[in-house]
């Protein structure tokens, strides 16, 4: 299958009327939602199902217990912003499900506006903008990366699992949002606040022009950007909040993380570094650099220095710091070659002396050696090896992180279920007019 180049006009590229005819068989199949299951295309347990991958074995087993699925509804931009989002207090619903949570109280009326371009759930309406926001980037990229066959068939099932997110979302936001007090709705305007700064500054180096403008360009504003933070931060702990006691994590498992995830546990060594080194680049003047055969000569002058250093330390004549201070052109020469501890290699032009010290035990010394734009010796003063976490004393933070996983996986089962109950006129219409506006839709197989 021919990898389309998005730079140049995708008419130049012919697919063979094979694969043509294949491509637009499986779009019509993935756009009515047909199934081989008996599941009605009309509702959104069907859509369920396609998005998932139906009864698909891997699936299942890929999934935690005692969850299902394992979709991440994380906070739309910062896990640890997200966190720190006040507790939604739980109010008694009379609206309880069987598996503990509660469901909305209203019976769920989804339609689809004349056009396609509106989806209303309840009353409350999802345009197409709001449906692609959060998609946007990873499409571009895909459009970028993939053929248009690959694309077209992620770009469909992306914008089925996003519709399912936004539908779910706002079931539960009409029900939620009756629990806020004063003092919690102030507290979720603070999470908000803290969430938009984080990406101002990560994203556009602080400055709310640039961010504005960006979301211009996604086709939102900066007033619907923050209420689907808060509606995001607020669904997911009036979720959690009534998911979290079913939660029941054993021993076993958490020694099972801890002994499949080491790493995590594990703080890496530090090596004392001392360096003496000759810069090629101090032997030539900048007309020379390019001169392979001068670039010879300085290499071959530089080793016969550092050879008659390394005598001196070795019979010696010289510590190593006298004889860095005496020899070396390099960086730190005049403190004796002390570069400090360091725990990972350095980069650039001291990079493969830094590498070959990490694995040094204390007071040991390299030969002379060459690298790529000088020569040097390095030694290893003081080392201090890695240190590792008991299982005892790492138990806390594995709770916690296992906690969150299983959460998660949890909480999208269970705002997925809500869906299944929807019956709702055809989506056909919501969906094309979605992909006909997606990134590089219009050179799209059809």
């Amino acid at each position: 299958m021919a990898t389309v180049n998005y730079t140049t006009p995708y008419c130049a590229v012919i697919l063979p009327s094979m694969i043509r005819s294949l491509v637009r068989i499986a779009a019509l199949c993935v756009l009515t939602g047909c199934t081989n299951d008996g599941q009605r295309p009309d509702t959104l347990r069907g859509w369920r199902e396609k998005a998932l991958g139906g009864d698909d074995a891997a699936h299942h087993a890929a999934a935690p217990a005692p969850s299902r699925t394992t979709g991440d509804d994380a906070a739309p931009e910062s896990g640890a912003a997200a966190a720190q989002a006040p507790a939604v207090q739980p109010a008694p619903s009379a609206a309880a499900r069987s598996d503990g949570a509660a469901g909305p109280r209203e019976p769920v009326r989804l339609s689809t506006s004349g056009s396609g371009r509106l989806l209303t759930v309840n009353g409350e309406t999802i345009t197409v903008e709001e449906i692609l926001q959060p998609i946007r980037a990873r499409l571009v990229e895909n459009a970028q990366t993939q053929s248009p066959n690959d694309y077209y068939a992620g770009l469909v099932k992306a914008v089925r699992d996003q519709i399912i997110t936004e539908v779910a979302e706002r079931l539960v936001w009409r029900e939620a949002k009756r629990q806020l007090t004063e003092d919690t709705d102030k507290q979720i305007d603070a999470a908000v606040e803290r969430i938009e700064r984080d990406r101002i500054q990560r994203e556009f180096g602080g400055r709310e022009s640039r961010y504005e403008a960006a979301l211009v360009e996604e086709g939102t504003t900066r007033e619907k950007t923050r209420l689907r933070i808060r509606r995001r931060l607020v669904v997911q702990q009036w979720v959690r909040d009534r998911l979290l006691p079913r939660v029941s994590i054993t021993r076993r498992e958490l020694m099972s993380y801890y002994q499949q995830n080491q790493h995590e546990f594990t703080k890496g060594g530090r090596v004392e570094m001392f360096l003496i080194d000759i810069p090629l680049r101090s032997l030539l003047s900048s007309s020379e650099l390019n001169d392979a055969a001068r670039l010879d000569d300085a290499r071959r002058q530089a080793r016969a220095t550092l050879e008659e250093a390394l005598s001196k330390i070795r019979d010696g004549t010289l510590g190593f710091e006298d004889a860095a201070r005496r020899y070396s052109k390099g960086l730190n020469a005049q403190s004796g070659g002390k570069w400090g501890f360091i725990s990972e290699p350095l980069q650039g032009y001291w990079e493969a002396p830094s590498k070959q010290v990490l694995a040094f035990s204390a007071g040991q010394m390299s030969e002379v050696c060459d690298g790529p734009d000088c020569v040097y010796i390095v030694k290893a003063g003081g080392v201090d090896p890695p240190r590792v976490t008991g299982f005892e004393a790492a138990q806390p933070r594995i709770m916690e992180k296992v906690r969150q996983q299983r959460l998660s996986a949890m909480e999208s089962e269970y705002l997925q279920s809500l869906l299944e109950q929807a019956d709702i006129s055809p989506l056909d219409p919501f969906v094309q007019a979605v992909i006909e506006a997606a990134p590089e839709s219009q050179k799209l197989p059809r």
